[in-house]
């Protein structure tokens, strides 16, 4: 008797509920909300492409100077990273992300979102 009996089959993309929490959505039976209860609808799954803009790294060079621990304070910063989806209307949903952990965890779930969008077509 195999693992799987008396289990129903996996979902297709077009019905499963999937989470993207670094890109601040998730996508459900063809659709793609904001990541939130009662989630606002952004666009269509099919057709969408996920992107991660890494931003710059800065040094916080003014609370250096005004710190007595110059070394920690002196430790870089992302500014201006984001990740953003384009539907295929042509409407932009925008995230911005906080620091490089939040980038690379944004570009990992680019890459599923824009498998899933792919496999939605």
């Amino acid at each position: 008797m195999s693992k799987l009996a008396g289990k129903p089959p996996p979902a297709g993309p077009r019905s499963a509920k999937v989470k993207f929490p670094a890109l601040g959505v998730r996508a459900r039976s063809g659709e793609v909300t904001k990541n939130e209860w009662g989630g606002k609808r952004l666009g269509a799954l099919v057709g969408a492409r996920a992107e991660v803009v890494d931003g710059t790294r800065v040094h916080n060079v003014a609370a250096a100077t005004l710190t007595l621990m110059p070394l920690l304070a002196l430790t870089k910063r992302t500014k201006g990273a984001c990740a953003f989806i384009v539907f295929g209307d042509g409407t932009i949903h925008k995230h911005p992300l906080a620091d490089q952990k939040a980038v690379a965890a944004a570009k990992m779930d680019a890459a599923r979102f824009n498998v899933l969008a792919a496999s939605a077509s």
